[in-house]
C-alpha cells in the first residue's frame, strides 16, 4: 500500500529557562509526547500553519524562526508518509495550555531539557533534540531521514 500523500507537519520548538515546551498525546489507548504544531493546510507558508497549529492547539501567539531540523515518518508498509519540519519558536502572547481543539492533545507542559532524551516522543526524535538542545541549537538544518518506529 502505498500513501496517497506525503503530509507535511511543521512543529515549534520553543526553548524557555532551560525548559521546551510539549504537548502529550493519547491515541489509541497510548500517550506520548510531541513538538507542539500540525499539518500544513494548502496555500499556507510554514510560518502560517505553525502560528495557526500553536494558537488552535494550546492557545498561543508565537513568531517563528529558522528551520532547526527536518524529518520523515513512513510507515513500513508506506500506509503514511510524514514529513516534519521543526521551526524555532517564541511565545508572543497567551498561556499554554489545552484548547480541546485537538482531541489527542491531552497535556501541555515545560519539560526540563535534561529530561528529553528519556521522553517517549513521535516522531522518535527525542534523542537528536536533546543532542541540539545540549548543543544550544547550532544554525544548521539536519534532516534526520526517516525515523517511523
Amino acid at each position: 500500500m502505498t500513501a496517497p500523500f506525503v503530509r507535511i507537519r511543521v512543529a515549534a520548538i520553543i526553548v524557555e529557562n532551560g525548559r521546551i515546551l510539549l504537548e502529550k498525546h493519547g491515541k489509541d489507548g497510548r500517550e506520548y509526547w510531541v513538538l507542539p504544531g500540525g499539518g500544513v493546510d494548502v496555500g499556507e507558508t510554514l510560518s502560517e500553519g505553525l502560528r495557526r497549529e500553536l494558537r488552535e492547539e494550546i492557545g498561543i501567539e508565537s513568531e517563528t524562526g529558522d528551520i532547526a531540523f527536518a524529518c520523515e515518518a513512513i510507515a513500513p508498509d508506506a500506509s503514511r508518509h510524514i514529513l516534519q519540519l521543526a521551526l524555532m519558536a517564541t511565545i508572543t502572547g497567551g498561556t499554554p495550555h489545552v484548547t480541546g481543539y485537538d482531541k489527542r492533545v491531552i497535556d501541555v507542559a515545560w519539560i526540563p531539557v535534561g529530561e528529553v532524551a528519556g521522553l517517549e516522543m513521535y516522531p522518535t526524535v527525542q534523542g537528536h533534540l536533546a543532542e541540539a538542545l545540549r548543543a544550544g541549537i547550532p544554525h544548521r538544518t539536519d534532516s534526520l531521514g526517516n525515523v517511523w518506529r
